[in-house]
C-alpha cells in the first residue's frame, strides 16, 4: 500500500521543519551557492521554472515522488515516512507556497539505484490520474553504500536512471540526493560511490546534493547517527550496523531537508534569471555514455511488482505454495519455504527479449530458485543467499533470454554485483512466456525461503 501525505501549512503529528541554522553546521558547500553554481541542463531549468511557477499559484497542486531506500522510508525514526526528510521539506515546501503540496513516497527497504531500474516507469508514474509528478527526489545513496554494487555499477544504474528520467520525462524537475558518510568503523562507504552518482549528475545537468559535504565534519554523519534515538539491534550487538547505523533518527532528517530547504531557496532565486529559449523549446540531448545498464527494461511490457501492488499486465500468477509477504509494507513480496513451491509469471516481450528479475538476498534461511521459461529446458539457478551482515537486500538480475548463448558472466552467486545474464532460453521475438520460479535447496544446507519483489520483462 502506498502512503500519500497530503501536506497543509500545519500539520497534526509533525510541525513543519524548523529553518534554524547557523554557520556552525555548514560545511565546504553552501546550499545556496551550490544552487547558483551547479551545472543544470536546459531541460531541468525548465521543469524548476515551471515548478516554481506552479508553487505561486493557489488553485495548483504540486505533486512530489519520493525514491530511495529504507532511510528514506525513515526507518528508526517515530513514524516512519511523515518523519523522513522528505515529508519535512513537503511540509516546509507548503508553507511557503499558494499552490498545494503532495507528497508520495516510494521508496523501498533495500532498493538500491541498480534494483530500482526495472520498476522505474512505475515509480515515476502519474498519481491518481494527474499528470507526471513535478519533482522527483532521488536518494539510493546508503544503499548503495552498503550494497556489494561496485562504484562502476552505481555509475552505469544512476546514469541510466537519469536518461530515462530526462528522455521519457522531461516535464519533471529530478534531484538527487546523496544522504551517506563514514565512520572509524567504516570509513570507506562514502566517496568512490558517491562521486560515481555525482559524475553521471554532472554529465546530464541534474541537481545533486551532497549532504555530507553541506554540513561540516561531525554533524552530518553516522558519528551524529547513534544515541537514544536510534533502535537497538540486539540480535548482533558486534554487528557494523551497530557502529555504523544505517537509519538515522529523526534529527539527522531535519538536518537534511533543511539542506534540501535551504538549496531550493537559492535555486529559486537562481531561476528567476533564466531566459526561456525562443522557437521549440529545450530538446534532451541524446546520452553520449554507454553502459551495461542500457539494457534495463524501461518500459516494459509486463510487470508484477509486490511493493507497489499493481502490474502493467494481468497477473495470472501460479501461487501454489507462495503468498504475499507483507510483514514491512516497504519489503513486500511473494514469498515461499518449501522445496519444489513454483510460481509463474506470464510475460510479454518485444524484439530483443529480456527479464529483469529483483529479489531478496538475505541470511540464514534464504536459499535458491530454479529459473526456466518453458518450453526450453534450460534452467539457471538463482542464489538468495547469503548476506555477510544480519540485513536483507533487494538484489537484481537483468538477463537476455532470447537466443541460444548461455553465459553468467556476473554470476550473483558470488554475492558480488548485479547479475548480468545471457541464459539462452530461445525466447522468440515478439512472443509470450512464461517465466516459472521453484525453490531448490542448496546443497548440505536447509535454507528454503526465498521472496520475489519484481518481475518484468520487454
Amino acid at each position: 500500500m502506498l502512503i500519500v501525505l497530503v501536506v497543509a501549512t500545519a500539520h497534526a503529528a509533525v510541525s513543519p521543519l524548523p529553518m534554524i541554522w547557523n554557520d556552525t553546521f555548514i560545511g565546504r558547500d553552501r546550499p545556496g551557492q551550490v544552487a547558483a553554481d551547479q551545472r543544470i541542463c536546459r531541460a531541468q531549468r525548465r521543469a524548476y521554472a515551471s515548478l516554481f511557477r506552479k508553487a505561486s499559484i493557489p488553485d495548483k497542486t504540486i505533486h512530489i515522488v519520493a525514491l530511495g531506500g529504507s532511510m528514506v522510508v525513515g526507518i528508526d525514526t517515530r513514524c516512519g515516512k511523515a518523519c523522513a526528510y522528505p515529508a519535512y521539506f513537503a511540509r516546509w515546501l507548503a508553507a511557503r507556497s499558494a499552490a498545494s503540496v503532495e507528497l508520495e513516497n516510494r521508496a523501498a527497504g533495500g532498493m538500491t539505484s541498480a534494483t530500482a531500474l526495472p520498476v522505474l516507469g512505475s515509480l515515476v508514474r502519474p498519481l491518481h490520474g494527474q499528470n507526471s509528478p513535478d519533482l522527483v527526489l532521488v536518494d539510493f545513496g546508503m544503499n548503495n553504500a552498503w550494497s556489494e554494487l561496485t562504484a562502476a555499477d552505481v555509475f552505469g544504474a544512476t546514469e541510466a536512471q537519469l536518461r530515462v528520467l530526462l528522455m521519457r520525462f522531461p516535464e519533471i524537475a529530478v534531484a538527487v540526493i546523496q544522504v551517506n558518510g563514514g565512520c572509524a568503523a567504516a570509513p570507506c562507504l562514502d566517496d568512490a560511490k558517491a562521486a560515481a552518482v555525482a559524475r553521471a549528475c554532472l554529465h546530464y545537468g541534474v541537481p545533486y546534493l551532497s549532504y555530507r559535504r553541506l554540513l561540516r565534519p561531525g554533524t552530518y554523519g553516522f558519528e551524529a547517527w547513534g544515541g537514544p534515538e536510534l533502535v537497538s539491534r540486539p540480535h548482533h550487538p558486534k554487528s557494523i550496523l551497530d557502529r555504523c547505523p544505517p537509519h538515522p533518527p529523526e534529527s539527522v532528517h531535519t538536518r537534511v531537508a533543511t539542506v534540501v530547504a535551504l538549496w531550493w531557496e537559492g535555486l529559486e532565486v537562481r531561476a528567476a534569471q533564466w531566459i526561456p529559449p525562443r522557437g521549440g523549446g529545450w530538446a534532451v540531448r541524446q546520452p553520449s555514455i554507454a553502459n551495461s545498464f542500457g539494457e534495463a527494461c524501461v518500459d516494459p511490457l509486463a510487470t508484477y511488482d509486490a511493493v507497489l501492488g499493481h502490474s502493467r499486465a494481468p497477473l495470472g500468477l501460479d501461487a501454489s505454495g507462495w503468498t504475499v509477504d507483507q510483514r514491512r509494507a516497504d519489503k513486500r513480496g511473494w514469498q515461499a519455504t518449501a522445496v519444489g513451491a513454483a510460481i509463474s509469471f506470464p510475460l510479454e516481450f518485444g524484439p530483443n527479449p529480456h527479464v529483469m528479475i529483483t529479489y531478496t538476498k538475505g541470511y540464514d534461511r534464504f536459499g535458491n530458485v530454479r529459473v526456466t521459461i518453458p518450453p526450453s529446458n534450460r534452467s539457471f539457478v538463482l542464489s538468495g543467499c547469503c548476506r555477510t551482515e544480519s540485513v536483507t537486500q533487494e538484489k537484481l538480475a537483468i538477463a537476455r533470454v532470447g537466443g541460444n548463448k548461455f553465459n553468467d558472466y556476473y554470476s550473483d552467486s558470488s554475492d558480488g554485483t548485479v547479475a548480468f545474464l545471457d541464459l539462452g532460453f530461445q525466447v522468440p521475438s515478439f512472443s509470450s512466456r512464461e517465466l516459472r520460479l521453484e525453490i531448490v535447496s542448496p546443497t548440505g544446507h536447509n535454507r528454503t525461503t526465498f521472496r520475489v519483489n519484481s518481475v518484468s520483462s520487454c
